[in-house]
Order: C-alpha cells, then structure tokens, then sequence
C-alpha cells in the first residue's frame, strides 16, 4: 500500500489483528472502504469475497481504490448483492467483506449461512440494533469499531458543517386536492368542502396548510385500523409539509441560486419527490438567473442514471448552479462531495439520521446544511431529536426565511 492511512484506519487494521470478526461502524468521510481493504492486505487471505450494494460500486469504488492506493490483494470476487444472492457460492472463503452492512436482510442472512467464512468485515455508518442482531446471529463473537463525526470533525479528517434550521408558518391558504384511496366505510374530511369518500375518489379540501396538517393527523387517528387509509393520509401529510416549504422558500431561491453563480458555489436540494419540489423553482425570476426556463428533468441527479449523471457532470463543471435529489437512502444514491449547500426540504427523523451520516462526503470539504421545518407540528419534534443527534462540532443556528435570503443574496 502506498497511502498513508488515517488514525481510524489505523485502529481498524489493529483491531482485526486481534477479532476475527468485526463491524467497522464509521461515518461517512472517515474512511471506512480503505480502512477494509487495509485490514484485508493486513492479514493476508487467500480467499476474499467482497459484497457491494450496486454493481456500479464494483468498478467506480472498490477497484479504483483498490488501484489508486496500490492495495495488494489475490484472489478477490468483487459482486453486487443481487447477483451473488441469485447465485450463491457454496464453499468457503478466507474473508468476507460486506459493504452498507446496514442493509443486511433475514434473507441475506440466511444465504450467508450456508457458506463458511474464516473472517468477516462488516462496513456501515448506520447501525441499528436490529441490523445488529441479524449480523451476530452469523458472527455472535463478531466486535464493534465506531467512529462519529465528532471524532472525524476534532480530528481534521472532516470539517464541521454550518447547520441552519429555518422555522416555516402553516398559516397560508391552500387548496389540496388527493385521492386517499379505498376504504371499508365512507370517510368523511371535513372543513369548506368536502365529500363523502367511498371506494377510490377525490377529496378536495380547502385551508390553511396547519389546517390541513390538523385534518390528515385526523384521518390517521379515525382510520387507524384501515392500514391503507392511514398510510396514504400519513403520506399526503408529508408531501403536505414539503410543498408549504418549498412554496415559502420559492421567493428565496432564485438569490440563492444567484448566489451560487456569483461565488462558483453548487446547492443540491433534497426532496421526498419530485413533485414536492417542484414549487420551489416556480418563481420566474429563476428563469432570469439561469437565462432559461428551467427544465425539470434537467434539474435531476440519479447516481445510476446515465442521462442524470451528464446532469451531474454539469453541476459539476459549474454550469449548473443547483441540481435536486430524491429517495437519497436508496442503494447507491450517494450524495455529491462538492455540494457547498444541501437544502433538505423533506424532514424525517430515521432519513435525516442517515443522511447525517452520508454528509461525510460533504464535510470533507465543509458546507452548509438548511433544515426548514413547519412550525406547530410534528417536525418540531423531529427537530428537537435531531438536534441531540448532531455532531457538537457542528454549528447549528435557527435563523428566519428572511435571514436566510440575506445571508445568500
């Protein structure tokens, strides 16, 4: 090897020596894919199996780190999880290496079972308890190796990041119109208008979004039992809460975006879907500052898309100041590096607490965080854990719309 290896690294090499079996729970920036093949030249296997979550990680990830810190290794089958599943190798092997670990299921766990392994590595940045449990029922002496952002940050290894979380009102009208979908029984939603639904049809409720929020979380409490019901209510709540924020930053964006162009400066924005983010880039003197009307599937980036990924190279090469990003916790869909502000206008506690940890790829270089949140409902809630789950050596500050749209003007 021809790299010199970070103190995390170090540790996780040392710490192999001792346990054959280990999970090396690291945040995102402090090295893990390194540190596993470090550990795997270390102790010299003859064997090594070596799973990914996308095919595409094969080549973009393991082997050019492979190639560009001159890792010595023999005998290593690199496959995707889909692949391998489909077609196990009975056998054994000297060492297994198994990438996002955190996505291990009782599947998987049942065809790793049928196949001997001398040591094992398990790489992950989120590990649950449940994840943990399916991990130790193949390896039950296996030992665990974290490393928080805390540590990366203190130690030079990652930067902090500015955190700004931004406070929205409910109290602005709205129509809204959905279908809820098929129930047992009438449901009824109140307020200016309304119908009796039966079946599949469309309600259409007239309010403020706070109202709205109120007449969904109705809707979840009467239809509880009515799992359909209750899931497309808790559903169109969220979508709710997203488009009030896009719509109240909606007058911001365009000087933010302005301000990106100035300052050679990239913002990707992450929403639940793509037309919860729409209203964010309906201002029309976005158009002015991007010279075009905006396109929206030109505004997309998709890690495993080819059209999305000439997207991407775009943003990157700076000629396109902002790009949008859904369904981020999805395999292989990587957050950018070089984002300088990720706007994350969805808010959910379990996504935001993953992304916390995939923000390694941004505080290798520093950045700006944006939380807006709906005041008077759930997501304060959210905010408030959120807050515990932060890195101290973040700077986190709640400022209002206006502050925000100075600070980026």
């Amino acid at each position: 090897m021809r790299t010199q290896l970070n103190e995390f690294q170090q540790r996780a090499v040392a710490r192999f020596r001792e346990r054959d079996h280990l999970v090396l729970n690291f945040a995102t920036g402090a090295g893990k894919t390194l540190a596993a093949l470090a550990c795997a030249e270390d102790v010299k296997p003859q064997r090594i199996l070596l799973l990914v979550a996308e095919k595409a990680h094969i080549d973009q990830v393991w082997k050019a780190e492979i190639a560009k810190h001159g890792i010595d290794l023999e005998h290593v089958e690199i496959e995707a999880y889909h692949q391998w599943h489909a077609r196990p190798k009975h056998g054994h092997y000297d060492l297994l290496i198994y990438d996002e670990a955190h996505l291990i299921t009782p599947r998987v766990v049942s065809i790793l079972s049928q196949v001997r392994f001398g040591r094992t590595l398990w790489l992950t940045g989120t590990l649950e308890p449940e994840r943990m449990d399916r991990i130790l029922s193949l390896c039950p002496d296996v030992d665990v190796l974290s490393v928080g952002l805390d540590e990366t940050t203190a130690s030079g290894t990652t930067k902090a990041v500015d955190v700004l979380l931004v406070p929205v009102s409910g109290n602005t009208p709205h129509v809204f119109t959905k279908t809820i979908g098929r129930g047992s029984k009438p449901m009824l939603v109140t307020e200016v208008q309304a119908r009796h639904l039966s079946g599949r049809q469309c309600v259409t409720i007239k309010g403020t979004f706070a109202h709205l929020y109120g007449q969904f979380s109705q809707l979840i409490r009467m239809y509880r039992s009515n799992e359909n019901i209750r899931n497309r209510a808790g559903l169109m709540r969220k979508q709710l809460m997203v488009s009030l924020k896009s719509i109240a930053l909606s007058r911001h964006f365009p000087d933010m975006v302005a301000w990106a162009r100035r300052n050679d400066k990239r913002i990707l924005v992450w929403s639940m879907n793509k037309m919860s983010f729409r209203p964010l880039v309906r201002d029309p003197r976005l158009a002015e500052v991007l010279g075009s009307k905006p396109v929206f599937r030109r505004l997309a980036y998709y890690s495993d898309n080819p059209d999305r990924q000439r997207v991407y190279e775009a943003w990157l090469a700076g000629q396109r100041p902002f790009i949008y990003a859904s369904k981020l916790l999805v395999t292989g869909a990587n957050l950018p590096q070089e984002a300088d502000l990720f706007l994350a206008v969805s808010l959910e506690y379990k996504s935001l607490a993953g992304i916390l940890q995939k923000l390694g790829r941004i505080t290798r270089h520093g950045g700006t965080l944006v939380i807006p949140y709906v005041v008077g409902t759930k997501e304060e809630d959210v905010i408030a854990k959120l807050k515990r789950k932060l890195p101290k050596t973040w700077n986190v500050k709640t400022i209002s719309i206006d502050e925000l749209s100075r600070r980026y003007r």
